[in-house]
């Protein structure tokens, strides 16, 4: 009998702890995109607001893709909503950083937004891309206040600052990167530059780091006086690109000697122009890997200088004292952890440091392992960014 009642009372105890477990739950809708097309979203509207143009918004916005009106026209909401995309930082990881950031604040879309993703194409991760269904779709993007007030919340006076509209085309199984950009260097109007990716479906050596260029400015841009531009040199219509490549060698903190890897000194690339009304995808340059394996690591200490400067110069006859806009210096050695608010040279402002173009991580057996990225290197204005992608890692051996 005593038994009976303990079999009894484990039994009852059993079946609150399962009620209450089922209690606990939360249904997980399973969601899908037939046909999706692969969307990456940037702002790029770097502007400052100050007393000399206080009349314009902040480049702060909500982005609207197929929106949704009210009976007065004031946008209400949208299929597919991306809001609080502010202004991006110069470095986009091949990895996607933001995924499980709590802050309202968005720097890239998807950016920490819970939607479906892309999945592995061509080897490569792509996780910072948002799966769209597609076809052809109206969006719209909004100026809104920094606040943590949702889009749909806002007051009608704000919801209704609409300072781009435009219907694109997105084609199924295909990639997309998406620029918000300034029409002109009055700031007062903006426009979508979409372009359709190509590195899905190119062929690439994985000892070799790719990079290709991108002159996003206004025209004109350069002639603006120093004083008002935060990168004084600028980029020119047309330009010279070079590489020179630097081991840094294995060293401890405070103490490594640099040296020059032979036959990469101011090594020439190729051209890169302004362009800003043709999405066509500009050509890879690249470079080898020079990975070293030794004891429990496959790494290199590689530095990566690169020089855009007008034809008519020499890298080798360059000085900080050159002309407004005839050269550029960007040295690639930040580290891919990081992601800095600024990148510009204390001391030069023709110089800027961006991030490493590979990865150092831990893999399998090695504690630190170097892999090669497919990089684009954007110059918009008085900003320099930089976005990776990343080849799937090997298999890990333990």
């Amino acid at each position: 009998m005593k038994t009976k009642l303990i079999n009894n009372y484990v039994y009852l105890v059993s079946l609150v702890i399962g009620i209450l477990m089922l209690q606990g739950c939360s249904k997980y809708d399973y969601r899908t995109v037939e046909e999706p097309a692969y969307l990456r979203v940037f702002n790029c509207l770097s502007y400052e607001v100050k007393m000399e143009n206080k009349d314009l918004p902040v480049p702060f916005l909500t982005m609207l893709i197929d929106p949704e009106f009210d009976e007065n026209g004031i946008p209400i909401g949208a299929a597919i909503v991306g809001d609080f995309l502010d202004t991006r930082r110069p470095y986009a990881p091949p990895f996607p950083f933001y995924t499980g950031n709590k802050e309202k604040v968005n720097y890239e879309y998807p950016g920490n937004e819970d939607v479906l993703v892309g999945p592995i194409m061509n080897g490569i991760n792509m996780a910072s891309w948002a799966q769209i269904p597609s076809g052809e779709h109206r969006i719209i993007f909004v100026n809104r206040p920094k606040t943590d007030v949702p889009f749909a919340q806002l007051e009608e006076r704000f919801r209704k600052q609409v300072s781009l509209d435009t219907v694109l085309t997105l084609d199924a199984k295909e990639v997309y990167t998406l620029n918000v950009l300034q029409k002109d260097l009055s700031a007062k109007e903006n426009f979508a530059y979409l372009r359709k990716e190509s590195f899905h479906k190119q062929a690439f050596d994985d000892q070799k780091v790719y990079v290709n260029f991108y002159n996003l400015s206004n025209e004109g841009y350069w002639k603006l006086p120093n004083d008002i531009k935060p990168m004084s040199a600028g980029v020119q219509d047309e330009m010279s690109v070079y590489v020179t490549l630097r081991d840094l060698g294995e060293y401890a903190p405070g103490a490594f000697d640099i040296m020059e890897i032979p036959g990469y000194t101011n090594r020439y690339l190729g051209k890169m122009y302004r362009n800003t009304s043709s999405n066509t995808v500009t050509p890879y340059f690249s470079f080898p890997l020079f990975a070293k394996p030794n004891a429990e690591r496959i790494t290199n200490r590689q530095e990566a200088e690169v020089t855009v400067l007008v034809p008519y110069m020499s890298p080798q006859l360059l000085s900080d004292s050159a002309p407004n806009a005839e050269f550029i210096r960007l040295t690639c050695n930040v580290p891919t952890n990081v992601l800095a608010n600024t990148n510009t040279d204390p001391y030069y402002r023709a110089s800027k440091y961006i991030n490493f173009l590979t990865i150092r991580t831990h893999a399998g057996k090695n504690k630190e392992q170097v892999f090669s990225t497919i990089s684009s290197i954007e110059f918009v204005n008085g900003s320099v960014y930089l976005t990776s992608v990343q080849r799937v890692f090997p298999e890990p051996e333990f």
